[in-house]
């Protein structure tokens, strides 16, 4: 897929060119797939980065989503490809930009942050901590 504009969105900024978010974002690219509230397919996607209030996911699908639309997301946070209806998370989109006529980079807010002491953030915290440590390795 191709990647994202990376320029900083004025809505993420105050007046002093800081970051507003709640969350610190931390880039983590994992297989996804994301299903629009009263629908029954998913579309493929790939996270760009992630906190916990949110992520940035670059999606394969013709249909635009927008802003202000309900979905539900699932990250493949470990290696396994089947993720389960109960490991979709609650979201609402707030920003998308076209990337092409087949792609999208939508940021997404969860419904509700996640806590540390979900397993989901355990094993991002992981992943992100491996990587870290093999980085410094390098």
């Amino acid at each position: 897929m191709t990647t994202p504009p990376t320029d900083t969105n004025a809505s993420t900024t105050d007046s002093t060119g800081r970051d507003r978010r709640r969350f610190a974002r931390h880039g983590f690219v994992r297989p996804c797939k994301v299903q629009r509230i009263g629908g029954v397919q998913f579309e493929p996607g790939e996270t760009t980065n992630i906190s916990a209030g949110g992520a940035l996911i670059r999606i394969a699908g013709r249909r635009a989503m927008g802003a202000g639309e309900q979905i539900r997301v699932g990250v493949a946070w470990e290696s396994a490809g089947v993720l389960t209806s109960g490991s979709l998370l609650p979201a609402r989109v707030v920003r998308v930009v076209a990337i092409d006529h087949h792609h999208q980079a939508v940021a997404v807010q969860y419904e509700r942050p996640i806590s540390d002491a979900t397993p989901i953030a355990s094993s991002t915290q992981a992943t992100m901590n491996a990587r870290a440590t093999a980085r410094a390795a390098a």
